[in-house]
Parts: structure tokens; C-alpha cells; sequence
């Protein structure tokens, strides 16, 4: 895959537009986004939620502009591709690789998930949300802790530091990841993770055994978590 990367500085930002493009869509492209946002609360009830993520307009320097739209309109974009030219929608994520002293932390992805059901994925994983919104820019290091905190159940407590370190473009998903290094204390490890309506199972690996666990599990991985562990060179 060929990956667009960007290396992140302390300078880089995300601003957030004050006022959102809005979309503009016939009465029948309305109609298609409601009935397959629908389809998809009725086939996942438990996991299906339509909050806001943050969406790509421009990138100039160390300055990203997003704007917030609603999930159920990419949604629809992934289910309907012919809804693509009207939604336009590239979304802002993030992406993180857990260590706790020499090892790293995978959630194997629920069946009840949107994508990559039952894969393996560096975690934490998610998109950006208004919560981390502050004076017009996105706090990356709370958007990190708190999709941590929300998917491992490991308290910012226990984070000794996060390092923002590459902004990659994935064509094949048409979305923009922001990776971070985090750092949670080494007992961490030994307490249990309890499966959530997003994981599973989690499992720790130690770098001395990447190698021969990524080999043996690599088509039971997303496969941009392959390339997170390439890139920081694991």
C-alpha cells in the first residue's frame, strides 16, 4: 500500500472551521443516507452510534482544517460509494501503539464492529470528537487518553507519555491517521482487559516476539497496524 506519510513536529495543529460546509443533497441521496443509516442500527444496535467526527478539508504546513460532521454520512459513504461525490468525506483518525515497557497492545476487533471484524489492531484506535476541542483546535494527547481510557479501560493515570510522531493518507480508506507513541506504566500489563462492544480480547506482545506473531497472525490484521508497527520500526 502505498501510504502518504507526514512527519509530525511539536508545531503541527488541528483547527477546527467555526462554520462546517454542509452538504448538498438531493431528496433521493437524503432518503439512501437515512435508510442505510437505519440498515446498520438495526444489524448493530449495540455498537452503532451516530456522533460527530472531525473531516479533512485542507492540510498547509504544520496546520490541518477539519470541520465536525455526523458518522452517519460517512456511514453511508462507505455503504453507498455512489453517495461519495456528494459527501465528499475523508476522515481525521488517530492511531496509537500502547507500550508498556518492551511490549505493545492489540485488541482482536469485535463482530459487532463497522470494519476489520474479528482482526487484530494497535490500540488505541478511533476517531476525533469534539471533546477534544479547545479554543478552536483538537488536544491531541486528551483525544488519545480518552480513546485509550474508552477502549482499554487503562486510566490516564497510568499514561506516562504520548508522542505524536507521523500523519499518514491511506487510499485505500481515504482517511487521514494521526499516529502516536504512548507510554502507560509497566503494570498495566498485568491486569486484566476485559473484552468491550469494540474488542474482544487484548493481548500484550513483546518486540522480541513481533516478528513471529505478526507472521503467523498476518492476515488477521487490519493492515494499517502493520504498517504503524513498520514505521516505528517494531
Amino acid at each position: 500500500m502505498d501510504y502518504q506519510t507526514f512527519k509530525l513536529t511539536p508545531q503541527f495543529r488541528i483547527e477546527v472551521a467555526e462554520s462546517p460546509r454542509g452538504f448538498t443533497l438531493s431528496d433521493y441521496e437524503k432518503a439512501r443516507v437515512e435508510m442505510l443509516w437505519l440498515e446498520e442500527v438495526a444489524a448493530h444496535p449495540s455498537t452503532t452510534f451516530n456522533g460527530q467526527i472531525l473531516n479533512f478539508l485542507s492540510l498547509e504546513g504544520e496546520r490541518l482544517l477539519g470541520e465536525f460532521v455526523d458518522y452517519k454520512f460517512y456511514l453511508a459513504q462507505l455503504r453507498d460509494p455512489q453517495l461519495q461525490p456528494s459527501l465528499q468525506i475523508t476522515p481525521v483518525t488517530i492511531s496509537g501503539l500502547t507500550f508498556s515497557g518492551n511490549k505493545v497492545l492489540f485488541g482482536r476487533r469485535s463482530q459487532e464492529v463497522t470494519q476489520y471484524r474479528g482482526l487484530y489492531e494497535a490500540v488505541p484506535s478511533g476517531g476525533i470528537d469534539p471533546h477534544a476541542l479547545q479554543g478552536g483546535q483538537i488536544d491531541l494527547k486528551e483525544q488519545f487518553q480518552r480513546e485509550l481510557w474508552e477502549e482499554t479501560g487503562i486510566s490516564v493515570t497510568e499514561v506516562k507519555g504520548i508522542q505524536p510522531f507521523l500523519l499518514v493518507y491511506d487510499p485505500s480508506t481515504h482517511m487521514y491517521e494521526i499516529c502516536a507513541v504512548i507510554e502507560v506504566n509497566y503494570p498495566v500489563v498485568s491486569e486484566e482487559r476485559k473484552p468491550t462492544a469494540e474488542y474482544q480480547e487484548f493481548i500484550w506482545v513483546s518486540k522480541s516476539e513481533m516478528k513471529s506473531f505478526t507472521a503467523k497472525h498476518s492476515a488477521e490484521f487490519v493492515p494499517f497496524s502493520l504498517y504503524l508497527l513498520k514505521a516505528w520500526k517494531i
